[in-house]
């Protein structure tokens, strides 16, 4: 008996070990993509935090500035040219205030608010 030449089940495994080659390349880009997709939500979430405590931190400030506009009525013969400012320190971060309100009231920098043109 003279033996059949394999060629068929030779090219049938070079397919099998192309396909599974394709394969794998397609599932290590899947892969990749889930973790580029990963990592860009966690920057997100690490800019909506860092937000979050800015907004805090403004809030805070602002309610500051509330309390101490409270107990002073008449802010501009208590605040000097300067005005007043302030830090409040949090866990994790400070927040700087300043308040000006010469401007906002229609005296400029350096005359007194009792002084009326």
């Amino acid at each position: 008996m003279v033996d059949k030449p394999r060629g068929k089940d030779v090219r049938s495994q070079g397919f099998a070990l192309t396909f599974s080659l394709i394969l794998v390349i397609i599932l290590m880009l899947i892969g990749f993509a889930v973790i580029k997709v990963a990592q860009g939500t966690a920057v997100q979430s690490i800019l909506f935090q860092n937000e979050s405590i800015a907004m805090s931190n403004a809030e805070a400030a602002y309610e500051n500035a509330i309390y101490w506009m409270s107990g002073n009525p008449d802010l501009l013969l208590d605040m000097d040219i300067s005005g007043t400012s302030g830090t409040i320190t949090f866990p994790n971060s400070t927040a700087d205030y300043k308040v000006e309100f010469y401007g906002f009231v229609g005296y400029s920098v350096g005359r007194s608010p009792h002084q009326h043109s």
